[in-house]
């Protein structure tokens, strides 16, 4: 049985902060390539190593 799961973030910030954000995102969604969980990763991390088949191995902070 798969688990579906849904968050809500709120951001507060400055309006620089929240337009890094909402570019971020927009780089998720705008990701056709990848799965969600990778194109998350490479919206927000710059250092992701992906396997074989695709997925995250290691995110660098």
């Amino acid at each position: 049985m798969a688990n579906n799961l849904k968050s809500f973030v709120n951001i507060k910030g400055n309006e620089q902060s929240v337009k890094l954000i909402d570019s971020m995102i927009e780089k998720v969604q705008n990701n056709d390539s990848d799965g969600s969980i990778p194109a998350f990763a490479t919206a927000f991390y710059n250092d992701v190593k992906r396997g074989e088949n695709g997925g995250v191995m290691k995110i660098g902070l």
